[in-house]
């Protein structure tokens, strides 16, 4: 029997798709009346485990607005893409409306790296709300539909905090969540467990580090207590893969170090040390991606080195080094690569002391993204952020079809004091180059003729000019019009933030009946 939590008070499950390669997609959604519903995809391997390459930790969560969204059915293209199919409520009394979404993401046994037409670029970064204060050093996790951010130092001042808040990227707000119950926190780090929980290891909270492991949960939106890291760590490097998280080098005991140390989530214990880092370093970006850790920058030597451990094998190489050196920058995986988001010239120092442990004084910080290719073994420079910041921590979200790091808070050197600025690089193409000339096909009317009008574009008598994107929808919900020209629906805008209202009663759901 396998369980699989999202993080809701209840979830159902209404359609199952086998995979060629026998893994196993479910595809439901959360069935609770305190939260807003979503898509819920997970990807199991033939044995049950979550399968980690598949979204976040083997699960996807998408969000179509803040009403409750369920999906009831699904199928496997040819191609290996997963299409989903169910109901979202509209904003009025009219009921709900067909949803279907289709996943672009690899679903098949062999992913093909080679694209198909030319790769988006990146788009600028943009600001986010505000956290609720300025701070660096906050530890931040993700479920992948949330952010959960916890603890942080407000600079200058010394403010060490305990709080959490959760950030929402469909309604674009910060809402606070129950604060670290072992106390205020910070340069430590934070890893989603695939089971509901969030794990907030390490810290600064003692004289020589914390080796704390507090557990909060999201569905109940309380603390508690797991295995003790093996030792007091803080500034340390973390991932999470295949129910484990991992802890890389950091300060131990006030020393810089190079031990790596595994925890089993389902026994709640901690692995004997695992191959140790090639040298002893902090403050670095992490990564995993296909059963690989990616560790790169710190503060070593130059803080360009990329170090990537092997989990099958437990077994260290080294990658081609950095074009910038970086201490503590935010790291995430987007898109199968590492992004590895600001951080400090370990080079260039700013006389601002930022921290009482690691270096003497703040490292410059940076405004440069660096990513990490580990198909070519190669860096590119990616979207500068706004705001250069050192100290911060970064996730990545899911959000409609595609992903968006996102990084919260930090350090400017510039400035000499924290941020509670939040920055996300939204995914995907930019729109298309808009044409003034829309005129590439008349889209039917009930108008049985259309009278030919000498305007180049051909524009059906009392009937709209129709927009060049919009898809012909012959089972829309039409209103009644005093004309017999039937207008029709634009294309929904995805992820509103709607004024809250009583949600309408969707309709039973149907039972999939699978062959």
């Amino acid at each position: 029997m396998v369980l699989i939590d999202f993080g809701s008070f209840a979830q159902s499950a209404n359609a199952v798709l086998v995979q060629a390669d026998g893994k196993i997609i479910t595809v439901g959604y959360p069935n609770t009346e305190d939260e807003n519903s979503d898509f819920l995809l997970a990807r199991c391997n033939p044995n049950g485990s979550l399968d980690p390459s598949f979204g976040i930790g083997g699960k996807v969560r998408t969000s179509l607005g803040d009403l409750n969204s369920a999906a009831n059915g699904a199928l496997l293209q040819p191609d290996g893409k997963i299409v989903a199919v169910g109901f979202h409520p509209t904003e009025t009394e009219r009921g709900v409306e067909f949803a279907l979404v289709r996943y672009l993401g690899t679903s098949g046994p062999t992913p093909t790296p080679t694209p198909t037409g030319t790769p988006c670029p990146n788009g600028p970064w943009s600001f986010k709300a505000d956290y609720p204060f300025s701070a660096e050093g906050v530890a931040v996790a993700t479920d992948g539909t949330f952010a959960y951010a916890f603890g942080g130092h407000t600079f200058p001042g010394g403010t060490v905090h305990a709080e959490a808040n959760r950030y929402n990227p469909a309604t674009n707000s910060w809402s606070p969540l129950a604060p670290m119950t072992a106390g205020p926190d910070y340069l430590f780090h934070a890893e989603y467990g695939g089971n509901g929980n969030i794990y907030v290891m390490g810290g600064l909270g003692g004289a020589n580090g914390t080796n704390l492991n507090r557990i909060y949960n999201i569905a109940t939106n309380t603390w508690s207590s797991g295995a003790p890291v093996p030792v007091a760590v803080f500034d340390h490097g973390h991932a999470y893969y295949n129910g484990k998280i991992y802890i890389i080098g950091g300060f131990a005991n006030d020393v810089a170090s190079n031990a790596v140390y595994a925890y089993d989530i389902a026994s709640n214990t901690w692995s004997a040390p695992l191959a140790p880092l090639p040298q002893a370093e902090f403050n670095m970006a992490c990564g995993v991606i296909n059963n690989k850790i990616y560790v790169a920058g710190g503060s070593a030597g130059s803080g360009t080195n990329l170090y990537i451990y092997d989990i099958s094998t437990n077994t260290w190489s080294v990658g081609a080094p950095m074009n910038v050196g970086a201490n503590f920058p935010a790291g995430t995986v987007v898109g199968d690569k590492l992004w590895v988001i600001g951080g400090g010239n370990p080079l260039i120092a700013s006389a601002k002391d930022v921290s009482s442990k690691g270096a003497s004084s703040a490292p410059a910080s940076l405004n440069n993204i660096q990513i990490f290719d580990p198909v070519t073994n190669t860096w590119s420079i990616g979207p500068t952020l706004n705001t250069a910041r050192s100290f911060a921590d970064g996730v990545t979200l899911n959000v409609g079809a595609g992903q968006m790091p996102i990084t919260v808070g930090g350090f400017n050197s510039t400035a000499g004091t924290t941020l509670a600025s939040v920055e996300a690089n939204p995914p995907g193409c930019p729109s298309p180059t808009p044409t003034a000339t829309p005129t590439a096909t008349a889209i039917p009317t009930a108008t049985p003729t259309v009278t030919p009008s000498p305007s180049p574009t051909t524009t059906p008598t009392g009937t709209p000019t129709p927009t060049p994107t919009v898809t012909t929808t012959p089972t829309a919900t039409s209103t009644p019009s005093a004309t017999p020209t039937a207008t029709p629906r634009p294309s929904p805008t995805p992820r509103i933030a709607p004024t809250p209202r009583p949600r309408p009663t969707p309709p039973p759901r149907p039972i999939l009946q699978l062959p």
